[in-house]
């Protein structure tokens, strides 16, 4: 399943009028999936926005403890995804469209909540 959803969740991201909402990210037409595309859960998927949270990017980290981190984790996950059960989550880390400035802080999360119908998108990035 995961290979088939995150094949139409990619191929969604290419319709002419995702990539007009979207103009800052500049998405190519053609955009081939991502090969290290990892599937994840939602505990994996609140571990890695709070790891990226609190290490922060080339400049700067998290000012409050990882307790504080993992609240405001667990917070924004919530009011993504109602149901985690219902939901599939992908996670990369490599560029995928110039809005990225190909530095290790690139990062994309990918979220399918298949009951609502619902995509979402999160990315990264960082000058170096």
């Amino acid at each position: 399943m995961a290979a088939s959803t995150l094949r139409s969740a990619w191929g969604f991201l290419t319709l002419p009028t995702v990539r007009h909402t979207l103009q800052a990210l500049d998405i190519p037409a053609e955009l081939p999936i991502p090969l290290a595309a990892n599937p994840l859960d939602i505990f994996d998927l609140e571990a890695d926005l709070t790891r990226k949270l609190v290490t922060g990017g080339a400049y700067t980290r998290f000012a409050g403890s990882r307790h504080d981190a993992q609240a405001i984790v667990a917070e924004f996950t919530t009011s993504l995804v109602s149901d985690a059960q219902d939901a599939w989550f992908a996670g990369f880390w490599q560029p995928w469209t110039p809005w990225f400035w190909d530095v290790a802080w690139d990062m994309t999360w990918l979220g399918l909540q298949r009951s609502q119908r619902r995509l979402w998108l999160l990315c990264v990035t960082d000058t170096d």
